[in-house]
């Protein structure tokens, strides 16, 4: 599957077209989202994580693509993951990345 810069603007733009098209390729959609930030920003490194804490002191690793997609606010600081190795699993399970 491949969408170009065009294209991938077009779904954006169509909301009902951008949900079918996550129904209907599901976890590739996922994975190829990330890679299209990957080719598109070469120079950030969008696997590794952003160290993050808040006033309270809670601590987490924030992942660059979910920040990208979504923002990220103070309160979900504590529900980040602590560990490299869960980070990791993060990107595999919610991004199909490696």
């Amino acid at each position: 599957m491949t969408l170009y810069y065009d294209q991938w603007i077009k779904l954006l733009d169509q909301k009902d077209a951008l949900k079918s098209f996550m129904l209907e390729h599901g976890k590739e959609f996922l994975s190829f989202y990330a890679k299209e930030l990957e080719r598109c920003f070469p120079l950030i490194d969008w696997r590794k994580p952003v160290e993050m804490v808040d006033e309270k002191n809670n601590h987490g690793l924030g992942c660059r693509i979910c920040i990208a997609k979504q923002g990220i606010n103070a309160r979900q600081i504590k529900n980040l993951p602590k560990t490299m190795a869960d980070h990791k699993k993060h990107l595999k399970e919610s991004h199909g990345l490696d």
